[in-house]
């Protein structure tokens, strides 16, 4: 009945011509692959998904886990090598809870708020990128080993949301203790 109504369908339908956008929504977790790429070819790369997040799961992530995934590196390196990719980037990835297949939602071309702890994780893409432009060796490693993981706590996110939260008190957070006016 919805598909006989263009006038309700919104922009992404044209009565016109009587084309039409549909997509499935598939149940199950986001995961992201942090990337660093190079004329067609991933450099380095690390997993995140988000933990917590204020805004009900729908505003940004405060806390995150970050991992490897073989089926995000897979699809990230399919990705790079296809469209002969450079620069910095993130592939955005639905895995479906009944049958743990994963989809790709979008690829975000820009710099993502977990793109930093890279360098904490020895998984540091702008060191990557910066060995790729001069020609030289990375100082850093391609991905993290199989079955390590950690967790990464926003800051001032996740203190925001609860000033309380164990995770504040259990995880790394970025905190500017070094820079006691920021903090203030």
């Amino acid at each position: 009945r919805a598909l006989g109504e263009p006038a309700t369908a919104g922009p992404t339908a044209s009565a016109a011509t009587g084309t039409w956008l549909v997509q499935k929504y598939i149940r199950g977790r986001k995961r992201y692959e942090d990337v660093a790429a190079w004329q067609g070819q991933r450099l380095a790369g690390f997993a995140v998904e988000r933990l917590v997040g204020d805004a009900e799961g729908r505003g940004p992530a405060t806390v995150i886990r970050w991992f490897h995934a073989p089926d995000l590196r897979d699809m990230s390196e399919r990705l790079v090598s296809g469209f002969a990719m450079s620069g910095l980037f993130a592939t955005e990835c639905v895995t479906d809870e009944r049958t743990g297949d994963t989809y790709l939602i979008e690829v975000t071309r820009r710099l993502t708020s977990a793109m930093h702890i890279g360098e904490r994780i020895d998984v540091d893409l702008w060191a990557a990128l910066h060995a790729a432009l001069t020609g030289t060796a990375s100082s850093s490693r391609s991905d993290p080993a199989p079955g390590e993981e950690g967790i990464a706590v926003h800051f001032p996110q996740e203190w925001l949301r609860d000033p309380e939260s164990a995770y504040l008190r259990d995880h790394p957070v970025d905190i500017p203790w070094d820079d006691p006016d920021l903090l203030d």
